[in-house]
């Protein structure tokens, strides 16, 4: 089960590139440093559609 919308999964990685640390990020969203990474594929330039 997914607990964030897919707007709230765009606006996490929309943060991240913005300059946003994946740290700060996990901690705001209560996720961990590795779900935000996975969630990107394997490009860090291609939202992917991860479990976040």
């Amino acid at each position: 089960m997914n607990r964030h919308t897919e707007e709230q999964i765009i606006s996490i990685f929309k943060a991240n590139e913005r300059g946003v640390a994946i740290a700060e990020l996990a901690r705001q969203n209560d996720v961990t440093e590795q779900t935000i990474t996975a969630g990107r594929g394997s490009s860090p330039n291609v939202v992917g559609a991860g479990s976040i």
